[in-house]
């Protein structure tokens, strides 16, 4: 008689290990598929305040993107990109030399400016977004951007800055 038949006695000849060895496996397999943690890794975080605690220029320039309806956040724009990028940088920017491509960075900013509406406009939109980046005419972090005000003389000037005419 097995030391176990005195609690189960059903299986009198059924040891210990033979029960429990199954099931602990079963556990195991069906944990497996399971995420370990639901919480999110706060070392990758990035978020508003974090960015503000050494780019308080931008923060304070926040200008036409501030509006607090559209919950714009910097990884709105710039993307949540882990760790502080302070080196080997993949955060998204908004320059022309930068290593975002022209295309994402007008992709960035398709996602809430229309397309249609920057189509209608005096400006030719539509040519320049595959080539250039929408900073390169426009400044991103002013309450007010100069280029929305600019005469059809200044306009030209400006093309004339990437247009050579010989």
């Amino acid at each position: 008689m097995s030391r176990l038949s005195r609690y189960w006695p059903v299986f009198p000849t059924i040891e210990l290990p033979t029960i429990l060895l199954p099931s602990f496996i079963y556990l195991v397999v069906a944990g497996a598929s399971f995420p370990v943690s639901a919480q999110p890794n706060e070392s990758l975080a990035i978020n508003q305040s974090s960015c503000m605690k050494c780019h308080k220029r931008n923060g304070a320039m926040f200008g036409l993107h501030a509006n607090t309806a559209l919950a714009i956040q910097c990884q709105s724009c710039h993307g949540q990109r882990g760790k502080h990028p302070r080196k080997g940088s993949n955060i998204r920017r908004f320059t022309s030399d930068s290593a975002t491509p022209a295309t994402e960075q007008a992709g960035t900013c398709l996602e809430c400016h229309d397309h249609e509406t920057l189509a209608m406009a005096d400006w030719t939109h539509n040519v320049h977004a595959d080539k250039i980046s929408c900073a390169s005419c426009h400044q991103l972090h002013v309450e007010y951007d100069p280029i929305l005000g600019i005469t059809t003389k200044e306009r030209s000037q400006l093309c004339r800055g990437c247009h050579l005419v010989k």
